[in-house]
């Protein structure tokens, strides 16, 4: 497992641009990466790759985004998941505090709404608040948390 730190510049006009140090979003991408570990699962691509940094990618199993390009006070963390089967071991720990210690991610205010990725998952809302406040994040305006250095 190996977790890559992949900056993206948004190209209206075509795919995503993978940068290393600018862009418009920074994605923390958690794989699998071993070709010993799962040996019968497809290949998946990142980006149009099938490797960064010269590692052969096997299957995407987290995400962090922080999005630069949508407001001009903060910077918005707008994605974070783990599939089921890697949740309770630490990735999910590791990506966030990864994202936490970048200079990048936080050189303005980051700012979270603590919502689930689906509408029958409502009644976690409390759970995933608790989940950012242990990582940081305060009360911030109605229904947002954020996260300052």
């Amino acid at each position: 497992m190996k977790i890559f730190r992949i900056a993206q510049e948004i190209d209206p006009s075509s795919l995503f641009i993978d940068r290393r140090d600018e862009g418009d979003r920074i994605r923390f991408v958690l794989c699998v990466a071993d070709e010993d570990e799962l040996e019968d699962i497809e290949y998946f691509e990142l980006s149009d790759k099938r490797s960064v940094d010269g590692i052969l990618i096997k299957k995407e199993v987290g995400r962090l985004v922080v999005q630069f390009n949508l407001s001009d006070k903060y910077h918005i963390l707008s994605a974070f998941w783990i599939d089921e089967e890697y949740r309770g071991i630490g990735w999910g720990k590791k990506m966030m505090l990864m994202a936490l210690k970048d200079p990048k991610v936080t050189q303005k205010l980051l700012i979270v709404s603590p919502q689930p990725y689906s509408d029958d998952a409502k009644n976690q809302i409390p759970e995933i608040t608790e989940m950012y406040k242990y990582f940081g994040f305060k009360p911030f305006k109605d229904k947002y948390l954020a996260f300052s250095r």
